[in-house]
């Protein structure tokens, strides 16, 4: 599937209200770093492609607002989100599937190293 911008064409959003995300989504090789640095070994972290496809205008809508844009809080008022989602779902109405979403899934696998000590193993 194409990437394009989640913002639509012809969304004015205010300067002030296009702020930073609250999250970062990392790639396997930053997300493998940080477990290493965190005191983890045999990390293994991969990407996994998982597109989802809802059913109708109203599921995609629905998804967009209660799990893409739940956090988001550089949408300023109510009204501004709700033109976006109907602009959002406007646009998905022409993806090939329809209302299709691109998800890629992070997998991380690990194990915490042991330190001396722990876990105390049990006395018998």
């Amino acid at each position: 599937m194409p990437q394009r911008s989640c913002r639509p064409q012809n969304l004015v959003i205010p300067a002030h209200a296009q702020g930073r995300f609250a999250w970062e989504y990392a790639d396997p090789r930053t997300a493998a770093e940080r477990l290493t640095r965190a005191g983890f070994t045999d990390v293994e972290t991969s990407l996994e492609e998982a597109p989802a496809v809802l059913a109708s205008a109203g599921a995609y809508g629905e998804f967009i607002r209660d799990v893409i844009l739940r956090h988001h809080q550089c949408i300023p008022t109510p009204a501004l989100r709700h033109t976006l989602i109907e602009k959002l779902v406007e646009q998905a109405a022409t993806d090939h599937p329809p209302f299709s979403l691109d998800y890629r899934r992070l997998n991380m696998r690990a194990q915490k190293a042991r330190q001396a000590g722990y876990p105390v193993e049990p006395s018998v």
